[in-house]
């Protein structure tokens, strides 16, 4: 399969294979199963209908697809992604699918405004590997594909889009390890609003040198707790946890 797939990406014209491969990833959005995204199931109870909600690391559009359906006309899912190629095909899926409550931002999300490079694995076929695509790191080498891109702070991304903090309902953060720089720069959201997050952590929050700890800690600032999702039941995360993705919420008691 993937001597066709390196056949087809170095015979294709450009042009043909922008088409192909827009037409490849509506289609495998249009029929995803839900069962192959655990997470994805545990967080639609959050999906809070006429509310607000971000993807932040949007990549096709998978999140943002549910995110909009269950929202409804009334609500309003605002995704952001980087990445020029991968912005082409999650604007294409949006377009096509017709989710009108949709607004996409062609941004990397940051601690601080400015430019970024922004990096496109190659995959070992000799395609392009949209789900791993991010900031670049000194010494990185695998890139087929690097670009610059404006970045912006979630802060300033709800401002700019004149949202109340308060009506955000949930937030996917998937911004391939820098999860903890996409976190500095929302200090407002997470004073002002109560949204439920989820977010792809790199390391181990139990690690006191790591990203992931540092970022539990800001979490925990403001009185947000880690979960983890086990048997599509969400439940307080414990020392020695481990998971990809953990959600992160006030208790009851705090809302």
């Amino acid at each position: 399969m993937n001597t066709v797939k390196q056949l087809v990406s170095k015979l294709l014209p450009a042009p043909l294979l922008r088409f192909v491969e827009k037409k490849h990833f509506l289609t495998n959005l249009k029929n995803f199963d839900l069962s192959e995204e655990p997470d994805l199931l545990a967080a639609r109870q959050y999906f809070a209908k006429d509310s607000v909600a971000l993807d932040i690391g949007a990549n096709i559009g998978l999140y943002t697809r549910f995110l909009s359906e269950s929202l409804g006309a009334n609500g309003k899912v605002v995704c952001v992604e980087p990445m020029p190629r991968t912005f082409d095909i999650l604007s294409n899926n949006i377009d096509k699918l017709g989710l009108g409550n949709v607004t996409a931002v062609h941004a990397a999300v940051s601690s601080s405004p400015g430019q970024v490079t922004m990096e496109l694995p190659a995959n070992d076929w000799g395609g392009v590997n949209y789900y791993r695509a991010h900031i670049s790191s000194d010494g990185d080498n695998t890139s087929s594909d690097t670009f610059s891109v404006d970045a912006i702070t979630l802060d300033s991304l709800i401002e700019s889009q004149g949202i109340d903090f308060a009506k955000i309902s949930f937030i996917k953060v998937d911004v391939e390890g820098f999860e903890l720089d996409c976190l500095k720069g929302s200090s407002q959201l997470l004073s002002k609003g109560n949204a439920v997050w989820l977010v792809e952590v790199a390391g181990s929050p139990d690690d006191t040198s790591s990203s992931a700890s540092k970022l539990a800690e800001i979490f925990a600032d403001q009185g947000y707790y880690p979960y983890i999702n086990e048997n599509g039941v969400l439940r307080e995360r414990r020392s020695g946890d481990s998971a990809i993705n953990y959600f992160f919420m006030r208790r009851k008691e705090n809302t």
